[in-house]
């Protein structure tokens, strides 16, 4: 039987990766609705309820996550996730970057800033809107200037 992982970006299938477990997601309606919230799958994309859909051990740690884990390892069998355990190991999902600021509409602001000071054409409340930074010099002798 053909399985594949729902974890988007996840490209975990039997046939690719048949060294893999695959765990079946519990058939509840609402767990369901849990599991594809959790792994961030769009519910457009949800399978039938009749459907069987699978998760790979790739979103578990199984040592902690199965009921009986050492049993597996010591006799084999079929592994059982503990009740209520959600997927929740997502490195195949690259965490989104947060947007930064719009650095073109900055940029056109400044622009425009600095177009209207050189044509004198700012009032006093623009001048305000700006941050101005000002450097002082080293303090020269004023009175030793000669020209």
């Amino acid at each position: 039987m053909y399985e594949y992982c729902i974890v988007p970006k996840c490209t975990n299938t039997s046939i690719k990766t048949p060294e893999k477990l695959f765990f079946n997601v519990p058939k509840d309606p609402n767990f369901v609705k849990k599991w594809y919230s959790i792994v961030k799958r769009d519910d457009k994309t949800t399978p039938s309820a009749q459907a069987t859909r699978n998760c790979c051990e790739d979103h578990f740690d199984l040592e902690e996550d199965m009921e009986n884990y050492v049993k597996f390892k010591l006799l084999g069998g079929k592994l059982k996730l503990k009740k209520g355990v959600l997927p929740h190991k997502f490195e195949c999902q690259k965490p989104q970057k947060k947007k930064s600021d719009r650095p073109g509409f900055k940029k056109r602001q400044d622009i425009e800033y600095f177009e209207r000071v050189l044509s004198r054409d700012i009032g006093r409340e623009d001048l305000l809107l700006h941050s101005i930074e000002v450097v002082e010099c080293e303090n020269q002798d004023s009175n030793n200037l000669s020209t």
